[in-house]
């Protein structure tokens, strides 16, 4: 979220983008991470792959929002979007994205981290 905060005071495209590029490059190289021990629990019938598989869902959701609310910083800065209504989309955004993160289990887990990469 800072890197939607510093778009929206520096009105710079192009670290906007950059930043969005290099956060998706990280959380597509934490989903590989995940995969592969996600795979072998599922095949020994563990549980713990469905959590996994939930924290993903979760995760994927995160990042709809996150990629959303740069996505209307855009809308403002280029004036297609009132900033009142932009404050009330990003305060409905934000509290779904904590609702989100809160969902999420032990902080420390590779599928948390995952998600605080688009906290």
């Amino acid at each position: 979220m800072t890197t939607v905060n510093r778009y929206k005071q520096s009105r710079d495209v192009s670290t906007l983008k950059s930043s969005k590029k290099s956060l998706e490059t990280e959380h597509k190289a934490l989903t590989s991470e995940v995969a592969l021990p996600q795979s072998r629990l599922k095949t020994q019938g563990s549980d713990l792959c469905d959590k996994v598989s939930e924290m993903q869902r979760l995760d994927a959701q995160v990042k709809e929002l996150v990629l959303k609310v740069a996505v209307e910083a855009e809308r403002l800065v280029a004036g297609k979007l009132k900033k009142d209504t932009y404050i009330e989309n990003e305060k409905l955004i934000s509290g779904k994205r904590q609702d989100l993160v809160g969902k999420r289990p032990h902080p420390g887990c590779p599928v948390a981290l995952q998600t605080q990469a688009w906290a």
